[in-house]
Order: structure tokens, then sequence, then C-alpha cells
């Protein structure tokens, strides 16, 4: 009784959700399950790469202080470009590039290069966090964000399965393959989910209103360059 019970809350859960916090949830096992096998081994794909202990813990700091930096102009990338355009472009650089990088590396910086690739992802935890909730009521918001941690702690039953490719045929070999897999997997998600996306209300006007300071600075710079033209004819 209790699980038919809980299984019908899951259900009406997902059945409030409508416009960008439904795509989101629906597209979230595309991150959320290649992100659960690739993650585990990656310090081990690192150490047999040849990646010491210290220079893990650099990483480590390297990806704090980047993800530090980007953290700082996220808000400001996001009013800019929108809502939607920098999910897609953040997203894509943050995991489909950045887990490219992990699967060609074979030295210390290239390794540093996927770190601070990867943690341009601080960026889009702000512009994908408004699409969820912008344009969605409290009760949508609630169940958005609990279908979405029910969907990341899931899949990691499926670690073990990374564990046997592991067993099976190396660290580096089965590392490689769970990361091309991520890579396919969040390339389909970012498009895909951007494909059904629609910028948010407050996104429109904050993209409208930087238009009009764009048009405005543009008449501004173009009343100056009359006048230094009428300026520079004029005779003495």
């Amino acid at each position: 009784m209790g699980d038919q019970q809980r299984k019908m809350t899951l259900f009406d859960s997902f059945r409030v959700l409508k416009g960008n916090t439904r795509i989101s949830v629906i597209f979230q096992p595309l991150w959320g399950i290649p992100y659960a096998l690739f993650n585990f081994y990656l310090g081990l794909y690192m150490k047999a790469q040849g990646i010491t202990d210290q220079q893990i813990g650099e990483l480590i700091a390297i990806g704090f202080i980047s993800g530090t930096i980007f953290s700082l102009f996220s808000g400001v990338i996001t009013d800019y470009l929108g809502r939607k355009k920098t999910t897609l472009i953040f997203d894509l650089i943050a995991w489909p590039l950045a887990l490219l990088i992990y699967i060609f590396a074979t030295n210390y910086w290239l390794f540093v290069l996927a770190a601070v690739c990867n943690n341009v992802a601080r960026i889009v935890n702000v512009s994908f966090t408004l699409m969820v909730v912008e344009d969605a009521t409290n009760e949508e918001r609630k169940a958005a964000f609990t279908l979405s941690n029910i969907i990341n702690i899931a899949s990691g039953v499926l670690v073990p399965l990374a564990g046997v490719l592991v067993e099976q045929v190396g660290v580096i070999p089965a590392e490689r393959s769970l990361l091309a897999l991520a890579v396919v997997s969040m390339t389909v998600m970012a498009f895909w989910r951007n494909r059904y996306y629609v910028e948010t209300r407050i996104g429109r006007e904050i993209l409208r209103e930087n238009q009009r300071q764009k048009v405005i600075a543009g008449t501004r710079l173009n009343l100056f360059g009359n006048t230094f033209a009428y300026l520079k004819r004029k005779p003495s």
C-alpha cells in the first residue's frame, strides 16, 4: 500500500510539471546516468594516466578557483545571452567538450584544461535553475527538484556496471568508453532539450531591455559620428 502510494506521488509530481520545468526533468536521465557511470572512476583514470596524488589535489583546487571565477560572471552572462542560449552554450563546454578533453588527455596540462572547462558548469547552474523555476509555480518547482534528485540518486545504482567494464578491459579503455558515452548522451540532451525550451518571461524582458539599451547606445554613437562628420566637412 505504501509502495503504491509512493508511486502515485511520483506520478502526480510529474503530472503537475509544465513547460520548461517538465522538459528539464524529462531530459535529466541523459545527464544523470552517464555522469554516475564515468565520475566514479575518473580519479583512477587520472592516476593510470600518470597523474600523481598531489597533481589531482591541484586539479581539484584549480577547479574550485575557476568555478569561483565563473560563478562571479554567471548572472551577467545569463542576463546578456538569455537563459536558454546560456544553458545550451555552456552545457556543451562544461560537459561534451570537457569530457572529450579527458578522453584524449595524456598529460597534466590537458587535465587542467578539462577541469577548467568542466567548471564552466557553474554558469549553467544559474541559467538552468532559472529555466526550471522562473515560469513555474511553487508546486512545480518542488516537484521538479524532487524528481531530479531521485533521477540523479537512482542513476548511482548503475555504477557497478562501470566496475564490471573496468574489470573486463582495464581502467583507461573502460573510462574512455564511459566518457565517450557521456559525450554522446549529453550532446543529445543539450540540443534536444534546447529545441523544446522556451525563453522564460523574465528572460525575454531582460533581453528586450538589453536590445533597447543597444539601440540607444548605437543612436548616441551615430549622433556623435554625424556631428564629427559635419565638423570635418564644415569650412573654417
